[in-house]
């Protein structure tokens, strides 16, 4: 990894995706765009302020891949999500409208933590996750659901089988949605776990989480990933990525 690049890994506090065309891996730190290929590996900056502005990439989607992709970046310190193509090198960015939530009427700003395609729309949803916790699809106002009385932080999520799963941070629960934008379930992980995201392979999910149950008073060291058989929501594993007590990586069998 180039030297310039390191000092910014240790303050990535943003979205990760991964190019299945390619391979390649893009990773957000404040508002930089970070791109790492597999082989050989190497990283590299692909934009930063001097291009996007002083702002804070949460979330990122990838709209489409290849030698000349383009996303959507949730930034919460800006309130917008951004689009951007490296093909044509267009930016545009969205807004909610505000007379979706009294949230917005009344003076709240939008501030989203993530953003996500619709599968079978192809339209950015974006969380909501710091400001009024909607779920809202960016081109079409008729369609959004979620708010301060459903969810505690809609801090981010995916779609799964037809539905909307949301990770609900602060009371640390994920929730399903199904199309009409009622909750079908509530799945408690543990309200110390502060569960930010959600990603499915298959039937397998992992859930990223803030901290782990423990954090508090010292006893767990390091924040959990878990792997759950989501159907079943059995734990199959429980990874923790870094981990400064130890000093090492961790893996847990569930």
């Amino acid at each position: 990894v180039d030297e310039g690049l390191k000092k910014h890994l240790g303050k990535n506090h943003g979205g990760t995706v991964v190019d299945p065309t390619t391979g390649n891996l893009y990773t957000t730190i404040g508002a930089k765009l970070i791109r790492f290929k597999p082989s050989p590996s190497s990283g590299i900056i692909m934009e930063d302020a001097e291009r996007f502005g002083v702002g804070n990439f949460h979330g990122l989607a990838l709209k489409s891949g290849g030698a000349e992709p383009s996303f959507y970046f949730a930034d919460n310190e800006r309130h917008l999500v951004r689009f951007h193509s490296y093909g044509d090198g267009l930016t545009t960015d969205h807004f909610p409208v505000k007379s979706i939530d009294p949230y917005f009427t009344k003076g709240g700003s939008f501030n989203p933590t993530d953003v996500e395609i619709h599968p079978e729309s192809g339209n950015p949803w974006s969380f909501d996750g710091y400001g009024s916790s909607l779920v809202m699809d960016l081109f079409d106002k008729e369609k959004f659901f979620g708010g301060k009385s459903v969810f505690n932080t809609a801090h981010g999520g995916a779609f799964y089988r037809g539905n909307w799963v949301v990770c609900s941070r602060g009371s640390g629960e994920i929730c399903t949605v199904n199309s009409d934008g009622k909750v079908v379930d509530r799945f408690l992980i543990s309200k110390g776990n502060m569960p930010c995201d959600i990603d499915f392979f298959g039937d397998f999910a992992l859930v990223g989480c803030l901290r782990g149950p423990g954090t508090k008073d010292g006893n767990y060291p390091g924040a959990p990933c878990y792997v759950y058989h989501w159907p079943s929501k059995q734990l199959v594993s429980t990874l923790v990525p870094k981990s400064a007590r130890m000093g090492k990586d961790r893996s847990e069998p569930g």
